[in-house]
């Protein structure tokens, strides 16, 4: 029997995925959410790249700004629930999978407007991610099963119970940890035109990973543990940096008072992310073996949208994005198996056929106020959320090839349903919106403040 073990990724959401582009098993089944900041963009879906009227406007569409006709702060507080599967016991294909899910809660966005007669400027700060997780299968779960012929193609559980030439592989046990954030400071300006609006946001961005899995080769003697990691930073790799400049560029035209359009350019920013290795039942000295580099990308993203206020109190909003989510396959490092002489690293083992594709996202959403004492606005939305995760597409034979196919599945297109609530004052708005499907749960509360 021959254990293999390797991970998947899966990394979704309405600007553009992170590319953890290796397979371990820390970095396995990730859907990570880059919504638009903002309670008010939330709760419409995300359908806000023709509205962009909010200082939420500086990261989702800096041409929004010019709006805005008095200073301005904004903070938004934000709670993610995210997904986690691991395939934990079955014989493939039907293996169960278990969710270690994992819970962010944190300031996720900060901006301070101010406007000069036809041009506003904003100063921002946005955290699109922070996730820490631990996960822990090593006698706790059976480890998945699978077998395959002598041609090295799967067979089933009750194929192999007819006849004697099946040979049966398993995952190899392993605990894992993942520690991500991803934070933005930028500075975004915007000029009136008369119905059109142009903008533009430069973007520093700080990265930060950790991914680390230990793993017990149970096919050798004694069974001893690996450690596998990802890690960024100028300390371990170089003169590589663990930051980027990046821009956003946008404009908005308001042909009437019912209506705008807005479209949107989004350069996503790029990490390095080399993958270490060590043995760590070899008592060797903790150092770590570089077994390759590879780049964190979050793609680029361009979105176009259209709102329409048919009447002073409804508005309605669709925003069309397309994401190149294929760039999470770029330079990807496989590193099924490492193989130690002691604590010598004498081999990687690895496969090739992995895939990501290019998703079209639809966003709409709709906002009606209710005119009390003050003003009540009550929100929805949904938007298509396209399958684009990492996925294993390369021909089913062998070991590497079945384990790449067990923890790489297809995975399928998701819908997410969003409500939304605010309440204006004449210098104060607070918005509350919450975002749901079968991948992540978002709650997200804003408060502005006028001067």
């Amino acid at each position: 029997m021959r254990n293999v073990s390797v991970a998947a990724i899966a990394l979704a959401f309405a600007v553009p995925l992170v590319a953890q582009n290796t397979d371990i098993e820390a970095l396995s089944g990730l859907q990570f959410d880059f919504a638009n900041p903002g309670a008010r963009a939330l709760g419409m879906g995300g359908a806000f790249v023709a509205i962009a009227d909010d200082a939420s406007a500086a990261e989702s569409n800096p041409a929004g700004l010019t709006v805005l006709r008095e200073p301005e702060v904004s903070l938004e507080l934000r709670k993610t629930t995210m997904s986690q599967l691991f395939a934990t016991g079955g014989y493939y294909p039907d293996l169960p999978r278990t969710d270690f899910a994992a819970t962010d809660v944190d300031v996720s966005f900060v901006s301070v407007v101010y406007p000069l007669e036809r041009s506003s400027f904003a100063l921002f700060y946005h955290s699109s991610l922070d996730l820490q997780n631990t996960i822990d299968t090593i006698g706790r779960y059976p480890t998945p099963t699978y077998f395959v012929g002598p041609d090295g193609a799967p067979l089933t559980f009750a194929a192999c119970q007819t006849r004697g030439d099946c040979v049966e592989g398993q995952i190899y046990p392993y605990a894992s940890s993942v520690d991500i954030s991803l934070e933005s400071f930028g500075l975004a300006a915007a000029h009136d035109f008369g119905n059109v609006s142009v903008g533009m946001a430069i973007r520093y961005s700080s990265f930060s990973e950790v991914a680390s899995s230990h793993r017990i080769d149970t096919d050798l003697p004694g069974q001893p543990t690996f450690l596998i990691t990802q890690q960024n930073g100028a300390r371990l790799y170089g003169d590589e940096t663990d930051d980027d400049i990046t821009w956003v560029a946008g404009v908005k035209w308001q042909p009437s008072s019912a209506w705008s359009l807005g479209a949107v350019y989004k350069k996503g920013p790029e990490f390095p992310a080399p993958v270490f290795s060590r043995n760590i039942s070899a008592n060797s000295p903790a150092q770590l073996d570089l077994i390759g580099t590879t780049r964190f990308e979050i793609p680029d993203a361009a979105s176009v949208g259209v709102a329409w206020h048919p009447t002073p109190n409804l508005l309605l909003g669709v925003d069309v994005a397309r994401i190149d989510y294929s760039v999470a396959t770029n330079d990807f490092l496989s590193v099924i198996e490492v193989v130690y002489d002691g604590d010598q690293l004498t081999k990687v083992e690895g496969v090739s056929g992995y895939e990501a594709d290019d998703a079209t996202e639809i966003h709409a959403g709709v906002e009606y106020y209710i005119q009390t004492r003050v003003p009540f606005a009550i929100r929805a939305g949904w938007w298509t959320d396209p399958a684009h995760a990492i996925a294993y597409r390369g021909p089913l034979v062998g070991h590497d090839a079945m384990s790449a196919e067990i923890l790489f599945p297809e995975t399928d297109d998701v819908s997410h349903y969003t409500l939304g609530v605010g309440l204006s004052w004449p210098r104060w708005q607070v918005d509350a919106a919450y975002d749901t499907s079968s991948l992540s749960d978002v709650a997200s509360i804003s408060v502005v403040m006028k001067f």
